[in-house]
């Protein structure tokens, strides 16, 4: 969406008839770059985040694998014990 309009400006910027006009599709252009850049580093910093939550689900499953394994064990030493 943002990289269609800044090629659309691109292309406006040369073709612009006046120097008013250029100066209006120059500063949008810079408008439009910056956006882009800053929904780059959302993206960015998202795809970290959901890399850092991947990371914590895996720990705490094997956590929880582990603490499973445990009360497992247990539960046959009591039926052992039991008999």
């Amino acid at each position: 969406m943002i990289a269609s309009a800044i090629k659309q400006t691109e292309d406006k910027i040369s073709n612009a008839q006046s120097p008013v006009e250029r100066k209006r599709q120059e500063d949008l252009l810079a408008k439009f770059k910056a956006d882009l850049e800053s929904q780059e580093s959302s993206q960015q910093q998202s795809q970290t985040r959901e890399s850092e939550a991947e990371q914590d689900l895996r720990t705490e499953q094997a956590k929880l694998n582990a603490l499973q394994d445990q009360l497992d064990r247990l539960d046959k030493s009591l039926e052992t014990s039991n008999h």
